[in-house]
C-alpha cells in the first residue's frame, strides 16, 4: 500500500499509559434416548461481529484518569489498580471496535454456492480519517487449517452450515442442531491479509454466536502489522466471554524487524443482563526485551454494575512495580485479593464482597499469550493473495 494513505493514530503517550497500566460417567442401564430438540433456524445473512468488547462505562476513570478522589495511600493504591482495568478493557475495546468495524459493515448472503465474496467501503471523517479512504475486502469461505495441527477445520466450505453445492442446491432455513457445522472464513483488506478464522455457528447483528479468528491490525492504522487472537463466546446475551491475546509491534518505538516491545493478554466476561451483570476482569501483561525494559503485571477483578463494590488482585514487577524497587509506573502489589468501594478506592470489609458473590481466587491469573496462538496462518493456507 502507498505511503501517502491518511492515517489513523492514537497519541504516543495514550499507548504508552495503556501498556504500562494496561461429564459424568453413566452406569447401570441407560435411558430411553431423549427426543430431538426444535431445528435451528439458519439465518439469511452471515455479518462479522463489531461488538465483542465487554464494557466497563460503570467504573470510575473511564473517561478522566483524575475521576477519583484518592484521599489516603491505600486509596490511591486501589485506584490505581481499578485504572488499570478499566484502562485495560477499553483498550480491548478501542482494537476491536478499530479492526472488526470496516469488515462488520457487510452483510453476506448465506448460501450453498456462496464459497467467496467482495465488498468495497468508504472510510471518513465519523469513522476518525481526515480524508475518504476506500476499502476492498475480499472473502473466502473455503476450508482450511487455522490451527497449524495438520487438520482442515470441520467446516461447510460455504457460508450455509450444513453443506454446500454441488452436494446441496439450496440452504435451508432451519436444520437439525446436530447437522450444523462451522464456518471458515479468510479475509483480505486491500490486498493485504487480514483475518482468518472459524464460527462455530452463523454470527448476526443480532447475535455474534462463538467463534476464534486470528488478526493483523491493519497497515492504515496504529501499531500496524500487530496480531491479535480472539477466542469468544456470545451465543448467549446472558453470559459473554471475549479473550484477546495480542504482540504489539510500533513504529514509534525502535526495534529490529518483527520484534515486538510487548504482549498481552485480556478476558472480559459478562454474567447476566447487562444491567445488574457481574463483570470479570483479567489482564497479564509484560514488555519485551531487547526492545523494552523487562516488566510485567497481573490483574484481576470482579464487581456488579450497579454496585459499588469491586473485588481486585494486583501483581506487579520490573518497569510496572514501586520506584524504590527499580519500577517506573509504581503499581502496588495487591494480594491476596481485597475488597474496595469504586467510588471512593478505599477499602473495606472482605465480607462485603464475599455476601455479593465477589469471589476470586488469589492468584488466579491468566497466562502470557503464545505466539503461534496469534499468527495468521501460513501462506500455504492463508495466501498472500486471493485466488479470485
Amino acid at each position: 500500500m502507498s505511503n501517502d494513505r491518511p492515517r489513523f493514530t492514537i497519541p504516543l503517550m495514550s499507548r504508552l499509559i495503556f501498556l504500562l497500566l494496561p461429564l459424568a460417567v453413566l452406569g447401570g442401564c441407560p435411558s430411553p434416548a431423549a427426543p430431538p430438540g426444535p431445528p435451528a433456524e439458519i439465518p439469511s445473512a452471515l455479518t462479522i461481529p463489531r461488538d465483542l468488547s465487554i464494557d466497563v462505562d460503570e467504573l470510575p476513570g473511564s473517561a478522566d484518569t483524575g475521576a477519583l478522589k484518592l484521599q489516603t495511600l491505600d486509596a490511591s493504591d486501589i485506584g490505581l489498580a481499578i485504572e488499570i482495568a478499566v484502562g485495560t478493557i477499553e483498550e480491548t475495546n478501542f482494537f476491536l471496535d478499530f479492526a472488526l468495524g470496516p469488515v462488520s459493515r457487510t452483510t453476506i448472503p448465506v448460501g450453498a454456492s456462496v464459497f467467496t465474496f467482495e465488498n468495497t467501503i468508504v472510510l471518513d471523517e465519523e469513522d476518525g480519517f481526515e480524508a475518504p479512504l476506500t476499502l476492498g475486502f475480499k472473502f473466502d469461505f473455503g476450508r482450511f487449517d487455522l490451527d497449524g495441527d495438520g487438520a482442515l477445520e470441520a467446516c461447510s466450505g460455504c457460508t450455509c452450515p450444513v453443506g454446500c453445492a454441488p452436494d446441496l442446491a439450496v440452504c435451508p432455513t432451519e436444520a437439525p442442531e446436530a447437522e450444523l457445522r462451522p464456518i471458515c472464513f479468510r479475509v483480505w483488506l486491500a490486498g493485504e491479509r487480514f483475518m482468518a478464522g472459524v464460527f462455530d455457528r452463523v454470527p448476526t447483528e443480532e447475535n455474534a454466536q462463538s467463534g476464534r479468528f486470528r488478526m493483523a491490525l491493519p497497515s492504515f492504522g496504529d501499531q500496524a502489522g500487530s496480531p491479535f487472537g480472539i477466542i469468544y463466546d456470545h451465543s448467549d446475551p446472558n453470559d459473554r466471554l471475549t479473550d484477546l491475546s495480542a504482540f504489539f509491534q510500533d513504529p514509534d518505538v525502535p526495534s529490529e524487524e518483527g520484534e515486538f516491545f510487548a504482549n498481552r493478554r485480556s478476558i472480559g466476561r459478562v454474567e447476566g443482563p447487562e444491567a445488574t451483570s457481574k463483570k470479570t476482569s483479567q489482564l497479564t501483561s509484560a514488555f519485551l526485551e531487547p526492545v523494552a525494559p523487562p516488566g510485567l503485571l497481573q490483574f484481576q477483578s470482579e464487581h456488579f454494575t450497579h454496585l459499588d463494590f469491586i473485588s481486585l488482585e494486583v501483581l506487579a514487577d520490573g518497569l510496572f512495580g514501586n520506584e524504590d524497587e527499580g519500577g517506573v509506573l509504581g503499581v502496588p502489589d495487591i494480594s491476596p485479593p481485597i475488597c474496595a468501594q469504586i467510588t471512593t478506592a478505599n477499602p473495606v470489609n472482605d465480607i462485603l464482597c464475599t455476601d455479593l458473590g465477589l469471589t476470586l481466587t488469589p492468584g488466579e491469573f491468566v497466562d502470557l499469550p503464545v505466539f503461534e496462538d496469534v499468527l495468521l496462518p501460513p501462506f500455504s493456507e492463508f495466501p498472500e493473495l486471493p485466488a479470485f
